[in-house]
C-alpha cells in the first residue's frame, strides 16, 4: 500500500505516473459507458441500458403509466416478478450446500476442522440472508459481481452494481479480462482516513447516485451527505507507473497493477493510488478480487442472460392485450352513444347516466347507443399462449410452483411432471454452485484461513485427541512439503522419526503449528457445493466405499475417511477407532454369518 506524500515533496515523474493512471480510469469509464457489444455484424446490445430496463419490468412500471385516449392508468401485469419469483423458490441453495473436501487423505482432518470454522464464520456474515437477496438480483440483471477483499484482518464482502461496474462487454470473464473498474461513493473524511496519496482537502457532492453513475440529480434527489467518486481499476498498466523509471528497458512493460483515483464526476480529479497487483492463486495468476455469478452464459458478451430478458417482449404484449381488454370491456359497461348535432348534449351529460339513469331529449332519435360487442374469449387465449410461451423460453414449469394438477392426473404423471419441473433448475443451481466454488476457493478461504488462531483451533478440534491427530496430519503434510523435491527417498522408520521430529518441533513452535493449517486450509483445500449433476453421487459412493471395506479390511481405515469426508462430517476419533478395532467378536459370529451380514446392511443403510 502506498504512502502518504507531501504535495511540496512530489517528484515529476511521480506526478506524471499520476496523471497517466487517472487517463487509463477516465477511459475505461467512458468506453464502456454504454456498454454495447455486437454479439454478430447485426446484433448488438446496449447493455447498461438493458439492465434499467429489465428492473423497470420486474418492478412493473410504464414509461407512460396513463392511457392517452381514455385518461385511465394502466394495468401491468406481474409475469417477469412471477417467473422471477419461481426461480427463486425452486432455486435456493443455502448455506448448508457448501463442503469441502481435501485434495489429499493428510488433509482430511483440517477439512474437518475447515467445516467448522467456515460455517460459523459464515453464519456471523449472515451469508444465507445475502444469497437468497442476491438470487433474486441474478434472475433480474442476469449478472451478479461479488467483491471480496482483506482489510484489517478480516475478510470483506461486498455486492458489486452492475451499473457501478465497467468492464469490456466481450470479455470472458473477470479474472481474464484486460481490466476492471468499479465505481463506489465515499465520504470526503472516509478517503482522507486511507493509507493514500492526495487525501487532504477533497470537496464532495451531494447529487451523486449510488446505484447509477449515469443518473445523477436526474430527479432532484440528494444525498444526506456530500460524497466523492472514487474510481478503483484492476488491469494491465506500464510498469514504470510502479516503478517511477521511465528509461528503464522493461519502463513500458504491462503489469497487473491496482489504480484508485477519486473525483471524475464530483470535480477535482486525484489520484489516490498506485501499486502491483500482488495477489496470486495457486498457480500463479493474478486474482481480481472479483468474481462474477450469471444465470446463463452467452457467446459474445460478458453479461450473463437473465430471466426478465427473455420475456421481455412477451411481458409487452401481455400488458398490450390485458390493457386493450380492460379498456373494450370498461366501453361495453357503460354503452358507445351517437348524439345528433345541435341538440345541446354533451359528453358530461353521458358521463352521468350511470349515475342518474336519463337525460332530457326532444327526440327519441337524439341519442342512439352503438351495439358494443363483449370481449372475444380469443383474447383469454392469447393470454394463456403468452404465460405458455414464457414458461417454455424459461423453463419455468408451473407444477414446482404448487399449482394443482387436474383431477384426473395419475398419482405417476404427477410425480413425473412434479421431477421433471424441479429438473428445470438444475442449471440455475449449478451456475451458483460453480460461482460459490470459485469465489470460496480463489477469495475467501485463503483470507478466512489468516484469521484461524491457535485459540479458535483448540475450541473447533473439540478435544486432545482430536488435537493431536490433527497435530500429525500438518506434521506428516509439513515432511512430504519438505520432500516433495528432495532426490532422497526415506524408508518408513526413517519417514515415521522424521513425523515425529517434526510434531516435537511443532508442539514447541505453536505459531508455525497454525501458520501451516493457514497454509493447508488456503492451497490443499477446495470447496464443493452440493447442488450439481456434475457431483458424484454421494449415496452410491459411500456405499461402494463400505462395500470395498469390506472386501478389502486392511484398508478400511482409509475408506471410512473418503466417506465421512463425501458426507461431510467429521471423521471418527482415533481412539475411537482403535476400540472398535480390537473389540472382540462374540463367538459363533464370524465375518460371514447372517448376523454380520446384517448388521452391515444396517449401516450402509444409515450412512446412505
Amino acid at each position: 500500500m502506498a504512502n502518504k506524500t507531501q504535495e511540496a515533496t512530489v517528484p515529476e515523474v511521480q506526478r506524471e505516473a499520476w496523471s497517466a493512471a487517472i487517463n487509463i480510469v477516465q477511459r475505461e469509464q467512458s468506453n464502456w459507458e454504454e456498454a454495447i457489444v455486437y454479439v454478430t455484424d447485426k446484433v448488438a446490445f446496449r447493455m447498461r441500458e438493458l439492465i434499467r430496463i429489465f428492473r423497470k419490468n420486474y418492478w412493473g412500471v410504464f414509461d407512460k403509466p396513463y392511457d392517452e385516449l381514455t385518461g385511465r392508468e394502466k394495468t401491468w401485469i406481474g409475469l417477469a416478478m412471477s417467473i422471477v419469483e419461481m426461480y427463486v423458490k425452486n432455486g435456493d441453495i443455502d448455506q448448508k450446500d457448501i463442503s469441502f473436501v481435501a485434495r489429499t487423505e493428510e488433509g482430511t482432518e483440517i477439512a474437518d476442522l475447515t467445516r467448522l470454522w467456515v460455517k460459523e464464520y459464515l453464519s456471523r456474515m449472515y451469508f444465507g440472508e445475502t444469497l437468497d437477496e442476491d438470487q433474486r438480483q441474478l434472475c433480474i440483471d442476469g449478472t451478479v459481481v461479488w467483491k471480496t477483499w482483506e482489510a484489517g484482518g478480516k475478510m470483506n464482502r461486498r455486492t458489486v452494481d452492475l451499473l457501478n461496474f465497467y468492464i469490456d462487454p466481450s470479455e470472458k470473464d473477470i479474472q481474464s479480462a484486460y481490466r476492471v473498474t468499479e465505481r463506489s461513493l465515499l465520504l470526503p473524511a472516509q478517503i482522507a482516513g486511507m493509507d493514500w496519496y492526495n487525501t487532504k482537502n477533497l470537496t464532495g457532492s451531494n447529487i451523486l447516485s449510488k446505484t447509477d453513475g449515469n443518473r445523477n440529480n436526474q430527479y432532484g434527489t440528494f444525498t444526506t451527505g456530500e460524497f466523492r467518486d472514487v474510481w478503483e481499476m484492476w488491469g494491465k498498466i506500464p510498469k514504470w507507473l510502479v516503478t517511477l523509471d521511465k528509461e528503464a528497458q522493461d519502463a513500458h512493460t504491462e503489469i497487473d497493477g491496482h489504480v484508485v483515483i477519486s473525483g471524475l464526476q464530483s470535480g477535482q480529479v486525484v489520484c489516490h493510488l498506485i501499486e502491483e497487483n500482488t495477489r496470486k492463486d495457486r498457480y500463479g495468476n493474478a486474482i481480481k478480487p472479483y468474481e462474477e455469478w450469471r444465470i446463463a452464459k452467452v457467446s459474445g458478451r460478458w453479461y450473463g442472460i437473465g430471466i426478465v430478458e427473455r420475456i421481455l417482449a412477451l411481458q409487452e404484449y401481455l400488458n398490450t392485450i390485458v390493457n386493450v381488454r380492460k379498456n373494450k370491456a370498461l366501453v361495453s359497461q357503460l354503452g358507445l352513444f351517437k348524439i345528433k348535432k345541435g341538440k345541446g348534449i354533451t359528453s358530461s351529460m353521458l358521463q352521468r347516466l350511470p349515475v342518474n339513469g336519463a337525460i332530457q331529449v326532444q327526440d327519441m332519435d337524439d341519442v342512439q347507443q352503438f351495439n358494443v360487442s363483449d370481449v372475444p374469449v380469443s383474447s383469454y387465449k392469447d393470454e394463456d399462449v403468452i404465460k405458455y410461451w414464457a414458461a417454455q423460453v424459461t423453463q419455468a414449469q408451473p407444477v414446482s410452483s404448487g399449482e394443482i394438477l387436474p383431477a384426473s392426473a395419475t398419482a405417476t404423471s404427477a410425480a413425473i411432471s412434479n421431477a421433471n419441473a424441479k429438473s428445470t433448475y438444475v442449471l440455475f443451481m449449478e451456475a451458483t454452485g460453480h460461482f460459490l466454488t470459485r469465489r470460496m476457493d480463489r477469495q475467501a478461504l485463503p483470507i478466512m484461513a489468516k484469521e484461524l488462531k491457535e485459540g479458535e483451533l483448540l475450541r473447533l478440534a473439540g478435544d486432545d485427541d482430536m488435537f493431536k491427530e490433527l497435530m500429525e496430519r500438518v506434521a506428516f503434510w509439513s515432511v512430504m512439503d519438505k520432500l516433495e523435491n528432495s532426490p532422497v527417498v526415506p524408508s518408513e522408520e526413517e519417514l515415521n522419526q522424521v513425523i515425529e521430529e517434526e510434531v516435537a518441533r511443532l508442539r514447541s513452535r505453536p505459531q508455525t503449528f497454525v501458520k501451516n493449517i493457514q497454509k493447508i486450509v488456503a492451497d490443499s483445500l477446495e470447496a464443493r457445493v452440493k447442488t450439481t449433476n456434475e457431483d458424484l453421487d454421494t449415496s452410491v459412493t459411500v456405499k461402494n466405499l463400505i462395500d470395498m471395506a469390506q472386501i478389502a479390511p486392511e484398508y478400511r481405515e482409509h475408506s471410512v475417511r473418503l466417506a465421512y469426508d463425501l458426507l461431510g462430517l467429521p471423521t471418527p476419533k482415533a481412539q475411537q477407532r482403535v476400540a472398535e478395532d480390537t473389540m472382540e467378536i462374540p463367538e459363533g459370529v464370524g465375518p460371514t454369518t447372517p448376523q454380520r451380514e446384517m448388521t452391515s446392511a444396517m449401516v450402509t443403510q444409515n450412512m446412505v
